[in-house]
C-alpha cells in the first residue's frame, strides 16, 4: 500500500502574487511526490476550489484538515510553513499523533527517512 503524505505549508497572504506562488509550491511537490511512488493529500486543492466559488470559509478547510492529517503517513512542510496558522495547527496534530514530519529542503530523501524512522 502506498504511504500517504500530507503537505502543509502557506497559503493565503495579503498579496495576491504571493498567494499564486504559494499554492504552486503544493501543487509542485504534489507532482513531486507523487511521482516518488506517494498518495498526496493537498489541502491547497480546497483553496481551488473556494477560488472556483465554493462556499467554504477558512475554519471550514481547517476543520476538514485534521481527519486528513490523522490519515497520513508522514507531514510534508513546505518553506515557510511556521508562518501558518493552519500548517502550524496541522504540525502540532502530527506531533500529537506521533506522525513523523519532514521539510520541503529535504525533499523526497528526507520523506523517506521520516518514514523509515516511523517504521
Amino acid at each position: 500500500m502506498r504511504k500517504v503524505i500530507y503537505i502543509g505549508g502557506p497559503i493565503s497572504s495579503p498579496d495576491t502574487i504571493q498567494v499564486f506562488y504559494n499554492l504552486s509550491r503544493f501543487f509542485y511537490w504534489e507532482m513531486r511526490l507523487t511521482e516518488a511512488g506517494f498518495s498526496v493529500i493537498n489541502p491547497a486543492a480546497d483553496v481551488i476550489s473556494l477560488l472556483m466559488g465554493g462556499r467554504l470559509i477558512y475554519d471550514d478547510l481547517l476543520a476538514k484538515d485534521e481527519p486528513l492529517v490523522k490519515r497520513s503517513d508522514t507531514l510534508f512542510l513546505l518553506d515557510r510553513w511556521n508562518t501558518s496558522r493552519g500548517a502550524r495547527r496541522e504540525k502540532r496534530w502530527a506531533t500529537q499523533l506521533l506522525i513523523p514530519h519532514t521539510f520541503e529542503r529535504n525533499g523526497i530523501e528526507g520523506v523517506r527517512r521520516a518514514l523509515a524512522v516511523a517504521a
